[in-house]
């Protein structure tokens, strides 16, 4: 998928959207980017996107799928401890609140219940200083990972919109790959919103892929 085969609408904040539909071919799911259009076009320039959803996908499944759409689309990448400095800052860093420069994903349900959520982006371009926030609905456990290939994005994630706490966070240098998760009980009270931050740390454009993942039990 390409940012030009969404539609668009909007003028201050322009809003991309698209009907999605699962592996079964219901399009009960949608897709919507938002921000300035100068925004959002500069960073899905030059992307591929596809997103896998699973309605019959149980909890004792989830590990499976993920790995098999981690293998089927991410080759071997360095995987480097973040700096002492790093882990140490960590406790003092938030992720930038939601603003006018902040472009947002979100992928929801429209009706129906238990899905199975999986996006892949490659080719994003993040500006430095900017925050790109994947949303997705409530789940009980979600991981996402950045595989840059320039620049320094580092991940976050929250469990309401930033700048709640961090539960999560990767902070690599460089072209690390960084990843990020939080999992609760597969309850329906135990569900959680996940927001999913990926912040241009370098004074240049990051260029990244980018997944995410999450296991909905109950809509709501």
């Amino acid at each position: 998928m390409k940012i030009d085969e969404l539609k668009r609408s909007g003028t201050r904040r322009s809003v991309y959207t698209s009907v999605v539909a699962d592996e079964d071919g219901a399009k009960d799911y949608e897709l919507s980017i938002t921000g300035s259009r100068k925004l959002v076009e500069t960073i899905f320039a030059k992307a591929d996107f596809d997103i896998e959803i699973a309605p019959r996908v149980t909890k004792d499944q989830v590990e499976e799928r993920s790995r098999r759409f981690w293998k089927s689309r991410v080759e071997r990448g360095r995987a480097v401890a973040p700096p002492v400095e790093a882990v140490d800052a960590l406790v003092r860093q938030k992720p930038p609140a939601v603003g006018k420069e902040t472009v947002l994903v979100y992928l929801r349900r429209t009706k129906g219940d238990g899905t199975f959520w999986a996006m892949f982006f490659s080719g994003l371009v993040v500006p430095p200083g900017l925050s790109l926030i994947f949303v997705l609905p409530r789940v009980w456990t979600t991981w996402s990972f950045v595989v840059p290939l320039t620049g320094n994005p580092n991940l976050f994630l929250t469990l309401l919109p930033p700048p709640a706490p961090i539960v999560a966070a990767g902070l690599g240098g460089g072209l690390s790959v960084d990843t990020v998760s939080f999992t609760s009980a597969p309850f329906p009270w135990t569900q959680f919103a996940a927001w999913h931050s990926i912040f241009g740390a370098a004074p240049v454009p990051s260029v990244t892929s980018f997944g995410l993942f999450g296991h909905s039990v109950t809509l709501f």
